[in-house]
């Protein structure tokens, strides 16, 4: 009987080791040129796309209103920020997930600890979710409003809601 409860915990446990290694998936470390950055919220790692968990910027092909109502290029902004984020740096991505164009869902912290997605969020650069559901930066997005920062010194259509009125055309 001793036995068995030991074989059972024993399983038991080698199951939750296999289960915990499986859902924080591929560390990644990066720096320099061997960082791309595609948008807003998507880089390149080694030749393997990764989206940052957690938040929607807006698409490189987006423009946004300012305060007067005039058209920015915020897309490109949001690029920008990114690429000034992580230019000269060190980046570590932790895979969460993949998406449905294959790309890792990664958080990705800089060397000294700091989460970009948060950053870019707190620089209004970025909404804080995934294009569907409510993401993980919600102060940092609501202090970015209150300062009227990047998409908040205006007025703009949530990414997720850009992508579904400009369907890019399929190869």
């Amino acid at each position: 009987m001793v036995r068995k409860i030991l074989v059972a915990l024993l399983l038991c446990g080698l199951v939750t080791a296999w289960i915990a290694t499986d859902i924080r998936g591929e560390m990644r470390t990066a720096s320099g040129d061997a960082i791309v950055v595609r948008d807003g919220d998507t880089l390149t790692i080694a030749g393997t796309d990764h989206r940052l968990h957690g938040i929607d910027a807006p698409e490189y092909r987006q423009n946004c209103k300012d305060a007067l109502g005039k058209d920015w290029l915020c897309g490109v902004a949001a690029r920008t920020a990114l690429i000034g984020l992580l230019k000269g740096k060190t980046l570590t991505c932790e895979e969460r997930a993949r998406d449905k164009y294959h790309r890792v869902v990664a958080t990705c912290l800089d060397a000294q600890g700091r989460d970009i997605a948060a950053l870019l969020a707190g620089q209004g650069m970025a909404v804080s979710m995934d294009g569907f559901a409510e993401g993980p930066y919600p102060t940092e997005v609501e202090i970015a409003r209150a300062r009227k920062l990047g998409i908040w010194q205006g007025t703009f259509d949530e990414p997720a809601t850009w992508r579904e009125n400009h369907v890019r055309a399929q190869p």
